[in-house]
């Protein structure tokens, strides 16, 4: 397994080309994406979701997890339905690399997006949502400190399928407790 030590910053239009070659399915932009893009996702879909990071107080914020030494791109991840009033954030949109995955990239990139939010951003709360049967998801938020709270039954559907959600969130206390 080839050690990473990766850095997130936020994601730009140059990034895009990559992002697009990752997602080759409908059921793979659903699983990273839910209902946020159609398939194939393309440029302009992009341009317009990161036109939305901006601002004094962004709904969004999207970073790329970058490899320290190569400067390779080698995930994604954002938080989206950003609450600034209550110090609220979902994460989201995680993706690895295809060739990087199951080599721990995820727990890194997570933990990092952690430490912006709670630390950066002053978040007091940070929940996701993740499909029951996506295990290798789970295992990465609950190795990051993740609680799970639930689930969300048939809350998506996909084909003739309905996929549970499985509903999981960190404290702003829980965080400044975790020993990594």
């Amino acid at each position: 397994m080839n050690r990473h030590d990766i850095e997130l910053f936020p994601l730009t239009a140059s990034d895009f080309e990559t992002l697009v070659a990752w997602i080759t399915s409908r059921k793979q932009e659903i699983m990273w994406a839910g209902r946020t893009f159609r398939f194939p996702l393309d440029h302009d879909q992009l341009q317009t979701y990161l036109n939305t990071c901006g601002g004094d107080h962004p709904k969004r914020l999207a970073f790329k997890a970058v490899d320290s030494n190569s400067h390779e791109m080698l995930g994604g991840i954002n938080f989206h339905r950003i609450d600034w009033e209550n110090r609220m954030g979902r994460l989201g949109l995680v993706i690895v690399s295809p060739g990087c995955r199951g080599k721990g990239i995820g727990v890194q990139m997570v933990r990092q997006a952690l430490a912006q939010g709670f630390e950066t951003y002053g978040l007091h709360r940070i929940e996701l949502g993740v499909f029951d049967f996506n295990f290798s998801a789970i295992r990465c938020y609950e190795r990051s400190g993740f609680v799970r709270e639930g689930i969300q039954r048939h809350a998506c559907r996909y084909k003739n399928q309905y996929w549970n959600l499985v509903m999981m969130s960190m404290l702003r206390s829980e965080w400044s407790t975790r020993c990594f």
